[in-house]
């Protein structure tokens, strides 16, 4: 497991004043397929369990991990869910990802680019990037661009689809 996994510790559960409300009156999302990157804990788990219950069938863009199977057990209980593995550090992974999804699904309804980490080591992926600039931008725009046809099938065949970029309010911390 990399770094930044065994640093991991399990969030605490906070009962939500507002969400239960929200939730409730959201559309059905039957038919739909949604892919969320990064939705082993925090706000993509969140997006994913939800699209999950209103009945989209929902696509798990997680690196290999054992947080990335208990996230998808877990997912497993309110809908369909499917694992597709995306490591956002790795642009031959990304790749490798994009085509699974055209191999598998004839439309994406909803990218949800929710994946991102910050104060991990200061060094560079592979293809020579800073850690945090290649997960939480490049290989989200690299992901978009690979399966932009497939949104576009879905615009076709549902009359929309829709790409939602996930942001962290850390970027307004002082350095």
């Amino acid at each position: 497991m990399g770094s930044s996994e065994s640093k991991y510790s399990e969030p605490h559960d906070v009962a939500s004043k507002y969400f239960p409300e929200f939730e409730a009156g959201l559309p059905s999302l039957a038919g739909k397929v949604v892919a969320v990157t990064g939705c082993t804990t925090g706000t993509g788990f969140v997006c994913a369990r939800t699209c999950a219950k209103k009945g989209a069938t929902v696509i798990l863009l997680n690196r290999k991990s054992s947080r990335a199977e208990d996230a998808e057990k877990a997912l497993a209980e309110h809908g369909t869910v499917a694992t597709v593995e995306c490591d956002l550090m790795d642009f031959d992974s990304v790749k490798r990802a994009a085509a699974e999804l055209e191999e598998k699904y004839l439309a994406i309804d909803v990218l949800c680019n929710n994946a991102g980490v910050m104060a991990l080591e200061d060094k560079a992926t592979k293809e020579g990037y800073d850690v945090q600039m290649h997960t939480n931008h490049l290989s989200h725009f690299l992901l978009t661009k690979e399966i932009f046809p497939l949104l576009q099938k879905a615009a076709e065949l549902r009359g929309e689809a829709r790409v939602v970029n996930h942001s962290s309010g850390a970027r307004s911390f002082p350095s």
